[in-house]
């Protein structure tokens, strides 16, 4: 993706941190009033609502907080969720590592909105929160560029707009969108951030509108979860304490489920070949 024009940055970074906006309206305030014209009526009265039926964009972050699953336990402090408070991840991610510099990865629903001109505002918004309430309260921290691919004109628009503040020092997109990323049409995004010496970072997502596997969608968790992790690189050991040993332990029940040990109850599950295989078939569990 030519040659690498941002300071050796390779010899500063520990960590990569994941952070999420408080609420939808933290986002909207921060937007300036051209931008995000004509969707403030939609943030306040429609599916962005606290009190409406559909999902916000704030619930579509990477740690909800009906799901316990989802952070360390020790890491919610009962205010935000998890990621939302620049002091909560000084206090747990950066100071407790020797962390110097931190990538900041925000998940938000950006990419789940129909409306193209409503994810431009919304990554406009998001990605000006970032700036405001880390990078400049927070030297230490660098972030990704969200960016609304939904539009690859406007994702390169938002890639122009954000390139020359340095502290933004690569661009995140979804692992799965509408179409596979290896398409032409967002061929104008990658030569976009290509021009800024900025690598496009993939992280795990969808808007899940889509089957995940060319056969249809998954019929078991191991399949969307702990297989596909292993086809993307994860070893098998810890796909597999993925789905045993960690959820055990994050639920607080490692004592008596999540490993094979004396004295510790356990399912038998039988299934067609190596259920990391991502065609594996469960038969049956006792």
């Amino acid at each position: 993706m030519g040659s690498w024009a941002r300071p050796s940055l390779a010899n500063w970074i520990t960590s990569s941190k994941l952070i999420c906006p408080p609420s939808d309206q933290a986002v909207a305030a921060c937007s300036p009033a051209a931008a995000f014209a004509g969707w403030t009526t939609t943030v306040s009265r429609t599916s962005f609502h606290r009190g409406a039926s559909r999902p916000r964009l704030d619930s579509r972050s990477f740690a909800p907080a009906p799901q316990s699953f989802s952070a360390r336990p020790d890491w919610r402090t009962g205010k935000e969720r998890p990621g939302s408070e620049l002091e909560s991840v000084r206090s747990q991610a950066l100071a407790p590592f020797g962390t110097s510099i931190a990538i900041c990865n925000c998940l938000y629903g950006v990419h789940l909105l129909f409306s193209e001109d409503m994810a431009a505002a919304f990554a406009q918004a998001l990605n000006d929160w970032i700036a405001r309430e880390w990078l400049d309260r927070e030297p230490r921290l660098r972030s990704s560029i969200v960016v609304p691919l939904q539009n690859p004109e406007m994702a390169v628009d938002e890639i122009e707009r954000r390139a020359a503040d340095r502290r933004f020092v690569q661009v995140l997109v979804p692992a799965m969108g509408e179409v596979p990323l290896g398409k032409r049409a967002y061929w104008p995004v990658y030569a976009a951030a290509e021009r800024h010496a900025l690598p496009i970072c993939i992280h795990a997502g969808s808007a899940y509108r889509h089957p995940v596997t060319s056969v249809g969608w998954p019929s078991y968790y191991t399949e969307d979860y702990a297989a596909q992790a292993v086809a993307f690189g994860l070893p098998p050991d810890e796909a597999l304490k993925g789905l045993t040993l960690y959820p055990a332990q994050i639920a607080g029940v490692a004592d008596r489920l999540g490993s094979i040990e004396v004295g510790k109850e356990a399912t038998v599950l039988a299934a067609d070949s190596d259920i990391l295989d991502i065609r594996a078939h469960m038969k049956r569990m006792w």
